[in-house]
């Protein structure tokens, strides 16, 4: 008698630590469905509400949850250390804020967790690996269908915000941004037109926007893809703008997939966009002139700052060199070019009251930038 109630007693405690590890807060990481794994299409923000997925166990046998704002509840019960019966759903028939996130992210999850919308069999599957904030639980529904969570969120996406490009590289040949330093693109949170969020750019002439969205954890996709229709003065401009919308207008397609790495960290963080060719665009988070160029920072200087009608400029070695110029307003539009091969003086008489950036650039296409203010 003695046993069979030790016996009766292992299996209670057996059913209430397998219930104890599922109780508490959940982060939805991804689901996998039909062997495909997708995760969220929102770049993950901790300030941002719609990047909030979770579930929650409670110890009164309900769960509940938020995806994309859209509140959801149930029923569970441990069945043993690997099953649990899920069942009476309930969610807010709502959807998300972003297009494109209801149907690739949001009704699939609940379609997951409904075992296809309601299935009679809601006998789960549940797996715990880890311990403490590296656990990681996997639900599986009798289709084979995953959902996967962790105790802690998803790291902070690092992409989102202003982006400067430094270089264009085609067939393994790299092209410098020689033409304005304030050429970039914008990843924001704002809602797309269409699908996914909303992206915007300044270029060389033009400007530029569209929508992207996470396609995978590691490549983007951009579609809508529109821009300003001014041309640039410059054939090597307008070549370069070109090349660099070609990216995200893979025309005859409707769609562009980039993948996408970032690295290092801070001011100092680089962005590389590649396409299915290897080809890439390189971006940072300062613009070029600012960190890299081979110029002595000190070679070239302003005798005078503000200005009033001519920009003197003092040599403090001798370069030898032929130096080109181009003035940019704040905008990043370009105002003014020539060269300094007579002189290190240059007339900005007819510039409007403002602040400038002076771009020197010697025949090696090396580059110092200097900031100026016109009275």
């Amino acid at each position: 008698m003695k046993h069979s109630y030790l016996y009766i007693f292992l299996l209670f405690n057996g059913s209430l630590f397998a219930q104890n590890n599922l109780l508490g807060q959940w982060y939805l990481y991804y689901i996998e469905v039909d062997g495909v794994q997708q995760y969220s299409i929102i770049p993950n923000n901790y300030n941002n509400d719609y990047t909030y997925k979770t579930i929650n166990f409670n110890d009164n046998n309900t769960f509940d949850g938020f995806v994309c704002s859209n509140e959801y509840q149930g029923s569970y019960s441990v069945i043993d250390d690997s099953q649990v019966d899920i069942g009476n759903f309930a969610a807010l028939a709502g959807s998300c804020l972003y297009p494109t996130e209801s149907s690739l992210f949001l009704y699939p999850y609940f379609n997951v967790l409904t075992n296809g919308g309601g299935q009679p069999n809601n006998i789960f599957t549940y797996a715990i690996s880890g311990s403490g904030d590296d656990e990681i639980l996997v639900l599986t529904n009798p289709e084979s269908n995953k959902a996967v969570y962790g105790r802690i969120r998803l790291p902070e996406s690092r992409l989102p915000g202003v982006w400067y490009l430094h270089s264009i590289t085609r067939n393994g040949i790299e092209s410098t941004n020689d033409f304005n330093p304030n050429f970039s693109i914008d990843f924001k949170f704002y809602p797309g037109v269409f699908t996914g969020l909303s992206f915007d750019g300044n270029s060389i002439c033009n400007g530029y926007f569209g929508d992207y969205y996470l396609n995978t954890q590691t490549s983007l996709r951009f579609g809508y893809f529109g821009r300003t229709l001014a041309q640039c003065n410059d054939i090597d401009a307008d070549l370069y703008e070109s090349s660099n919308f070609s990216f995200f207008d893979d025309y005859p397609n409707s769609y562009s997939i980039l993948d996408f790495n970032i690295s290092n960290s801070g001011d100092d963080e680089i962005l590389v966009l590649t396409d299915e060719d290897g080809d890439f665009l390189t971006y940072g988070r300062q613009t070029l002139s600012v960190i890299d160029r081979d110029f002595n920072e000190t070679s070239i200087r302003l005798i005078e700052n503000p200005v009033f009608n001519s920009l003197q400029l003092k040599f403090v070695e001798n370069l030898g060199n032929v130096f080109n110029y181009k003035i940019y307003s704040i905008d990043g539009k370009l105002i003014k070019s020539g060269n300094l091969n007579d002189s290190n003086d240059i007339n900005v008489e007819d510039l409007n009251s403002g602040l400038y950036f002076l771009d020197i650039i010697d025949k090696s296409a090396y580059r110092q930038q200097l900031k100026f203010i016109k009275k």
